[in-house]
């Protein structure tokens, strides 16, 4: 399966795949919204649908809280 046989009703999805071992994540995002989300929850510039989290191997501790800060502050 690609991203292009991904249904057009998803708008906003994201896989994370943490190495502890390297301290980082690997991150795939598919939908437009998801790539200016993880953008401007970690101050990235995205050239494609990935990126690289130096630093970052919790998603419960660094990863969901500042994506949940972002939306919050859209909304406000």
């Amino acid at each position: 399966m690609s991203f292009d046989d991904l249904d057009d009703t998803l708008e906003n999805v994201k896989d994370v795949m943490s190495n502890i071992l390297e301290e980082g994540s690997t991150v795939l995002c598919y939908g437009e919204d998801s790539v200016r989300l993880l953008e401007d929850a970690f101050g990235l510039e995205m050239t494609g649908n990935s990126c690289y989290l130096e630093g970052v191997v919790s998603r419960k501790k660094q990863i969901v809280p500042k994506l949940v800060e972002t939306l919050q502050q859209r909304n406000e």
